[in-house]
């Protein structure tokens, strides 16, 4: 893809087919999957209730420099990224978001460099085309 519409989504997943998962297969279930994303979206919408917002995704401005600070690491790293394949400013703060949601499934406050690092692998496959 090229020009400003991968700007516009927020995250792509290239996934590979799934063979057909044997009887000794372990995972994790689809009611655990939901437990998961059930407490992430509680914590987003305790830590955001006194802003009139609920999630993640509406963070913007000083909120989003607030509940998205970054470690020094993190910080480096993302901006490594943005200077390399010359990312928007949109991008950027998307990235700021989906590293949030990614701290908040692993049941987390603080963000990780690793959460910026997986985030910036969802954002970036229009940039390998």
């Amino acid at each position: 893809m090229s020009g400003p519409l991968p700007d516009r989504i927020d995250m792509q997943v290239e996934l590979p087919r799934q063979s057909i998962p044997s009887s000794s297969t372990k995972g994790m279930s689809s009611a655990q999957a939901r437990e998961i994303v059930c407490d992430a979206a509680a914590r987003q919408s305790r830590r955001y209730a006194r802003h009139g917002i609920q999630w993640n995704s509406q963070l913007q401005g000083p909120l989003l420099r607030k509940y998205a600070k970054l470690p020094s690491d993190a910080e480096m790293l993302l901006q490594d990224v943005y200077d390399q394949l010359g990312l928007s400013f949109r991008a950027h703060d998307r990235i700021l978001k989906i590293s949030r949601t990614i701290a908040d499934l692993a049941g987390r406050e603080s963000i990780r460099a690793e959460d910026v690092a997986e985030a910036i692998s969802y954002r970036c496959l229009d940039q390998a085309n």
